[in-house]
């Protein structure tokens, strides 16, 4: 079992009070719940998740809540090649869980592709079931560390209890991404290392504290 805790959250000295993230609405995107249990494990390309992500935070953020991108943009988003961009976006687009509303023209700068994400057309005023999520999170250590997707999930468990860590095993993670075992134990590991983390991106705050139980 592993104890994580995200430097994200913050946390009351009052006994009386509940822990919770205190965090301006934009710089947080509420994201479903539905997608860290029910969407997240049903994607089969590598960096599905990432790209997906990236997607609804961008899209959500939009006023008219639609995302105007061309693959070549989506992939400087995401920090990930163009060539895999397409393929994980055939899957989104497959799954239904990306519209395509708008073609783009070649080489047009304003008539780029519209893309349209169902679940980020969420109104958390009006809505209970999502998790606040920084978006740092997305924007910053996605696109730098691909299987940092992780973190918005530690998020959504620490958010469930209201606190600033939780306890989730290595397969529970693995069974909410789809992933290998192995890759989940890297990627931990890979984050929660300081020295390694701060070595390989000295533009980014360790993002995990973690430790086996």
């Amino acid at each position: 079992m592993w104890s994580h805790t995200n430097c994200q959250s913050t946390s009351h000295p009052d006994d009386d009070m509940i822990p919770g993230i205190e965090i301006e609405p934009e710089y947080l995107t509420p994201i479903r719940n539905e997608v860290f249990t029910e969407i997240l494990k049903t994607l089969e390309e590598r960096c599905s998740a990432a790209l997906f992500l990236v997607m609804y935070d961008q899209a959500y953020h939009s006023r008219s809540r639609l995302l105007a991108a061309t693959v070549a943009q989506l992939a400087r988003l995401t920090g990930i090649d163009a060539r895999t961009v397409t393929k994980c976006l055939d899957e989104l687009l497959q799954q239904k869980l990306v519209r395509q509303v708008r073609e783009g023209v070649n080489r047009s700068k304003t008539r780029r592709p519209v893309w349209k994400v169902p679940s980020a057309t969420i109104d958390p005023k009006r809505e209970g079931n999502w998790t606040p999520v920084p978006r740092n999170l997305i924007l910053n250590y996605v696109p730098a560390y691909r299987n940092a997707v992780l973190l918005p999930l530690l998020i959504f468990y620490q958010h469930m209890n209201r606190q600033n860590f939780c306890w989730v095993g290595v397969t529970t993670l693995k069974k909410r991404l789809n992933w290998r075992a192995t890759r989940v134990r890297d990627s931990l590991r890979y984050m929660f290392e300081k020295e390694n983390w701060r070595s390989l991106h000295p533009d980014l705050p360790w993002p995990l504290r973690c430790k086996i139980v």
